[in-house]
């Protein structure tokens, strides 16, 4: 099983200027200021990476199909083995790579088709809406896959385009406590105009 929490928190995941403390982060790409949640470690940009390569592997066994990871990865927390808070952006434009709303809803199928793939005895359900955070509105994707009657992997992603440049913040966890500070963190972001 933790094999399969792993590839979880891959696939639900991708170095701009940015200034970390051990309380704060700012990124002057996208003008934001985030206090990190306390008793959160930061997970090396390596480490992630490996991790991704493995979602990603799985989500090209799933779609038939080669999988461009183009993200640049602003930070990745971790508390305990299976929390996870990951912010990242990439390049979309939307000149050449179509209606931005529509990539979202793409990306947010393949995703659910991937979990099924690993986990078809699971309980998969799924959400999308638009939430306001910092002043800025996100498209946002939630889903919640019931593992076994006590485990239950919860991931939430948060997206907005800034010009040319996805931003993107994953809120991964099993834990509801941890996943209750992770969420309130992001959402007390603040975003300059």
């Amino acid at each position: 099983m933790n094999k399969l929490l792993l590839l979880l928190f891959v696939l639900c995941c991708n170095n701009s200027i940015a200034q970390t403390t051990d309380n704060s982060y700012y990124n002057s790409d996208f003008k934001w200021k985030m206090d990190l949640p306390e008793n959160f470690e930061k997970v090396p940009v390596a480490e992630w990476r490996k991790k991704q390569n493995q979602g990603k592997e799985a989500m090209e066994k799933t779609v038939g199909a080669e999988v461009d990871n183009q993200t640049t990865i602003l930070f990745v927390l971790r508390s305990g083995d299976y929390n996870y808070l990951e912010a990242n952006s990439q390049p979309f434009d939307t000149a050449k790579d179509g209606n931005y709303e529509e990539s979202c809803k793409m990306v947010d199928s393949l995703l659910c088709a991937t979990f099924k793939a690993q986990a078809p005895n699971a309980t998969i359900e799924t959400s999308t809406g638009k939430e306001t955070i910092g002043g800025v509105e996100f498209l946002t994707f939630h889903l919640v896959m019931h593992i076994t009657e006590q485990i239950s992997f919860n991931c939430t992603m948060y997206n907005h385009l800034f010009g040319k440049k996805e931003f993107t913040v994953n809120v991964m966890y099993i834990d509801a406590d941890k996943g209750k500070a992770m969420t309130a963190a992001w959402k007390a972001s603040q975003f300059d105009k």
